[in-house]
Formats: structure tokens, sequence, C-alpha cells
């Protein structure tokens, strides 16, 4: 449970520092680059990232899992991590070569797209899987926090006009590119050189490729409602479009956290037969899920007007209705990483994660083009949104005989009357600030109080856990 603590702590403590990121830079850059430099650079980094899922090919969620699996031994491991790596190394040499002759034959946009391929070169080094495995997260979590800080000063020292979105570009591909690069070292106590078969290699690609599918789904409703909102709109809307699903998104890297941290130690658990554990530390975390998404959805709902002209700038306001109609998200997501991440993945049911994840992509494919083509990017944030809810509800489906939702359930309300108290103060606090910054500030802190202090009144059991956990450790 130490270790477990442990590595939630830094992954949410990363997860935090990478929301600071953005407000210390993304009024800045939004300023500088305007709606049309942001659009850009979110439309080229939406093609790269296609290629870049093609190269990584599964390897990530796969090798962190079966690395969980056989962490206890370091002959099997080392066998293991080499015959998921040398796959990897030659899918993102192909990977590369394509995209290298898309960028040949782009007649819009090329050096941008020169400059964003660099991050899949980058993907031949990314060997963070295998310390997540480990659950070693502070590895991975300490170096890429130096990286992050050494491209924000690279941003604010280096991009100074509408000239510099190249140059912008490079500085976040980099940071990518260096942060791989800054894993390797560490490789070298913990992987001995072990002969790999030819049968160990095609494992590798066959069991990848099944985790594969799932990957392509989520990135038709993540990456592609940009794509296409570039090809059927304009970069401007991208732009509108991106600017509310990086705030949305960041938040929600939060609530995900807690999945990301206990995929490999409920890998390893399902190992050792103890299905009991899995499932309640399962329902735990719905609990604790809830209990944050919920006032975040709301949180988000009430600011973003306030927010959005603060933060991004007068010239990116239409940002403000497309960040309400995708907030929901982040209950949506939050939800489902837990059921699908931290559940059916290491318990071996990627058929049903898979599934799950094919059928948000067939509701986004769907209704994509109309919304879009009539609403720019309000109709991307509501197909994203029935898509990630389409997840959820079938993920809740197939797990719904190991975690008792009837009594998660008949304790929502008490979040959504926390959530709903949340509109109080925040109407009074609109009617008498007129200042953007004050009434952000103002709305943050009364409005999280308010909502703490109905859950306080209310004790939900997740809070009465936490505070009898809290008393047990002082004791």
């Amino acid at each position: 449970m130490k270790t477990i603590l442990k590595n939630f702590t830094f992954n949410t403590a990363y997860q935090m520092f990478l929301i600071i990121v953005p407000i210390v830079t993304t009024p800045y850059v939004s300023r500088v680059l305007g709606p049309k430099g942001v659009g850009v650079n979110s439309y080229t980094y939406s093609i790269a990232q296609y290629f870049c899922l093609i190269a990584m090919f599964g390897f990530s969620l796969y090798g962190s899992r079966e690395i969980a699996y056989t962490r206890d031994n370091k002959k099997t491991r080392s066998k293991q991590f080499w015959s998921i790596y040398l796959v990897q190394l030659v899918f993102v040499l192909l990977t590369s070569l394509f995209y290298a002759i898309l960028v040949i034959n782009s007649d819009d946009f090329k050096i941008p797209l020169l400059i964003q391929g660099i991050s899949v070169l980058a993907c031949g080094f990314d060997v963070s899987w295998y310390f997540f495995g480990l659950e070693k997260f502070s590895v991975t979590v300490s170096r890429n926090f130096l990286v992050k800080m050494a491209s924000i000063a690279a941003i604010f020292i280096f991009v100074k006009t509408r000239n510099d979105l190249n140059l912008y570009i490079l500085i976040n591909v980099l940071s990518s590119l260096l942060g791989n690069l800054a894993l390797l070292p560490f490789l070298r106590k913990s992987v001995a050189i072990v002969r790999v078969e030819i049968a160990d290699l095609w494992k590798s690609f066959k069991e990848s490729s099944i985790l594969f599918i799932p990957q392509l789904a989520v990135s038709i409703y993540v990456i592609l409602n940009k794509t296409v909102l570039g090809i059927v709109q304009n970069t401007t809307e991208v732009g509108f479009f991106d600017s509310s699903d990086k705030i949305v998104r960041l938040l929600l890297a939060v609530m995900t956290s807690a999945a990301t941290v206990m995929m490999p130690f409920v890998a390893h658990q399902f190992s050792t037969g103890s299905h009991q554990i899995i499932n309640r530390i399962t329902s735990l975390t719905i609990r604790v899920t809830l209990f944050f998404a919920v006032p975040l959805v709301a949180g988000i709902m009430i600011i973003a007007d306030r927010f959005v002209p603060l933060f991004f700038g007068s010239a990116f306001t239409q940002v403000v209705p497309v960040m309400v109609l995708e907030s929901p998200i982040i209950l949506f997501v939050g939800l489902a990483s837990v059921m699908g991440n931290q559940f059916l993945l290491p318990t071996r049911q990627s058929r049903k994660y898979t599934l799950s994840l094919v059928l948000g992509a067939v509701i986004d494919l769907i209704v994509i083009l109309p919304l879009t083509v009539s609403f720019g990017a309000i109709g991307g944030a509501v197909s994203v949104l029935l898509a990630e809810a389409t997840v959820c509800l079938t993920q809740g489906y197939f797990v719904r005989k190991s975690v008792n939702f009837d009594v998660i359930l008949k304790e929502s309300w008490k979040y959504l009357a926390g959530a709903a108290i949340m509109w109080v103060p925040a109407t009074i606090i609109k009617i008498f600030i007129k200042s953007n910054m004050l009434s952000v500030v103002l709305l943050v802190g009364v409005c999280g109080l308010a909502y703490v202090a109905t859950e306080w009144m209310l004790k939900p059991s997740i809070l009465s856990w936490f505070v009898n956990r809290i008393s047990t450790n002082r004791s």
C-alpha cells in the first residue's frame, strides 16, 4: 500500500505540474500565436500523432502489463522487455519512413509537419512503459519534470511573435525526445542482455496488435476531430476546439492518474489470484473518481465565461460554449479509466475493453462530420462527449458483476447535491464582481469550499473512509 500511495503521489504531483505548465504558458502562447497559429500547431500535431500511434502500436499498454507480470524475475523480465522493444523499433523506423513520404508530398504546412515528425522518431526511445510496469513512477516523473521546466523557459525566451510558430513546435517536440532519452540510462542496471527468439517477437507483435485496436479507436474521437475540423472548417476552429480540449483533458489527467498507478498493481495481484482485493480497490477508486469529477465538471461550467477571456484572450471567446459542452467528459473518461485501464486490461479482459472503445469510435464517426460541418468547434465537442459517454456506459455494463454499482449510485446524489450548491455562491459572485481575474479566484475558492462543506455534512462513504485512514495512521 505504501508503494501505491508513493506512486500515486508522484504521478498526481506530475499531473498537477502538467496543469500548471499550460496555466503559465498558454495565455502567453495564445496571445503571441493567435487562434490561427494555435490551430496550425494543433492540426499538424494531430496528423503526427496518427503516426506516433502506429509507431507505438499498443506496446505501451502491453509492455507495462507484461512487465508487471514478470517484474520479480530479472531474466524473464529482460526477455520480455527486449521482445517488445525490438518490435517497437521496427515499427518506429517503418512509420518514420511513411511520415517522411507524407511530408515530401504535402503542399500545406510542410515545415510544421516536418518538425512534428521529430515526435515520431522520439517513439523509438520511449521505454516509459517498462518503468510503469515496475511501478517506478518516480523515474519517469522526475526526468519529465526537468525537461518540461526547460521547455517552459525556452518558450518564453525564444517565442516572441507569430513568425515563431515553427520554433514553438520545435521546442515542444524536442522536449518529448529529450524526456524519452533521459530514461535510457536507467535500463542498464535493470535489464540484462538476453537471447530473444523469433517466436517471442511474434508473440509481442500479436498481443500488442490486440491492444492497438482500442488505442486506434480512442484516437478517432480524441485526435480525428481536430483533423476533420481543419479540413471541413479552418485552422481557427481547430484552435477554438483545441483550447477547450487542452484545459478539459489537463484536468482529466489528474482524474486518470489513479488508474495509471493502479494498473500494474492490479496486474500483479491478478497474477497471484487476489481477485477480491482487485474488486474492492476498483469500487474504491470509482468512489474517489466520482467525488472529484462531479465538482470539476460543475466548476468548469461555472467559471468558463470568466476564465476563457482571462486565460486565452478576448479573441478566444468562442471557446466558452465549447468548454461547457465538453466538460462532462471528465466524469465519463475518469470512470472509464478505472473500469477499463485499471480493471479490464490487467485482468486480461482486453476484448471487452476493445469493444467499448470501438463502439465509442463508431458513434464519433457517425456524428462527427454532420456536427462539425454545421456547428464547427461546438460540434466537435458534442461528438467527443457522445463517444466518451458510450465508452463509459459500455464498460460499466462489463464490470457490473465485479463492482456493486447499486451502493455507489445510491450515494451519487450527495456529489450532485454538493455540485448544485456551488452554483449559489457562483451566481452571487458573478452579479457583484465584474473583474475576470478576481471573480475566477473567488469562484474557485468559494465554490470549492461550498462543495467540501456540503460533502462534510452529507458524509459520503469515501470521505468517511479517507478520514478513518488519516485517524488510523496518526494512531
